[in-house]
């Protein structure tokens, strides 16, 4: 910009060649592979290559639209928002592998893992979709050449969501890892389930047999009563089923 604002050809042709070269590199890597800089945590190597590359490719997207664009990019929202998306979607995935090597908690690997993968497959879907939208053939055959080397990133699998699911259902200490300043609502339904789930867990095995008699009963007072601990089983039940009537409500209130 100062080269252009002075009128000198020697150091804008240099600037104009460095980022020629610049580009060039970031596709060479893009497809070939960008080395880690840096020093990631052992359990997240991979992870921590795949934002490396992903990054560069990115870098490759933004200078492509720029160089096709120019100032048009910021009118095409479209395209411009997408980009914005992208490096959010980078820099959580970032975030996670920081948060991961500061804690130093192996059981919270998992979840690391779970959320780096989620954030690069949808900035990588997204720069797909921008890709496909360049104003250009060839600029969106060099865009898809740029990804085939993450082309085997993919959505978490059901298994792996519920096996998440389970560890925070079964681990409370990880949910007070991940969300140290979580706090239990104080009314509402959230309130009534976080109720229910923890009287459930006091409970113990006897709430799938209590569940059985109060669906062939439909009287909580008798279904507590086969209980071990009947005033116990009553404030579960009671407090279950006012999970349930609050989703009744706003049923009801969806058809109104």
């Amino acid at each position: 910009m100062h080269a252009i604002e002075v009128q000198d050809e020697q150091p804008l042709g240099q600037a104009l060649w460095s980022h020629v070269w610049h580009v060039v590199r970031n596709l060479r890597r893009s497809v070939f592979g960008a080395a880690l800089i840096g020093r990631a945590p052992a359990d997240l190597k991979a992870e921590a290559q795949l934002i490396t590359r992903l990054s560069t490719q990115y870098s490759f997207t933004a200078d492509l639209a720029m160089g096709l664009l120019g100032g048009q990019l910021k009118r095409m929202e479209l395209l411009s928002a997408r980009l914005g998306d992208v490096l959010a979607h980078l820099y959580i995935a970032s975030a996670c592998l920081w948060r991961y090597q500061v804690d130093g908690k192996p059981e919270l690997l998992p979840f690391a893992q779970a959320g780096i993968r989620q954030q690069l497959n949808r900035a990588h879907l997204i720069l797909q979709d921008l890709h496909a939208n360049l104003p250009s053939a060839p600029a969106r055959w060099m865009g898809g050449l740029s990804l085939r080397a993450t082309g085997r990133l993919h959505p978490l699998r059901n298994e792996q969501r519920l096996a998440l699911a389970e560890l925070l259902r079964t681990r409370s200490d990880l949910v007070g890892h991940l969300c140290p300043d979580l706090s239990l609502p104080k009314q509402g339904g959230q309130c009534d389930l976080v109720k229910a789930l923890s009287l459930g867990a006091q409970l113990g095995e006897d709430t799938g047999a209590l569940n059985k008699v109060l669906r062939r009963t439909q009287s909580m007072e008798t279904a507590a009563q086969s209980a071990k601990n009947p005033a116990l089983a009553l404030r579960y039940l009671q407090a279950a089923d006012r999970v349930i009537q609050v989703d009744d409500v706003a049923a009801d209130r969806a058809t109104a």
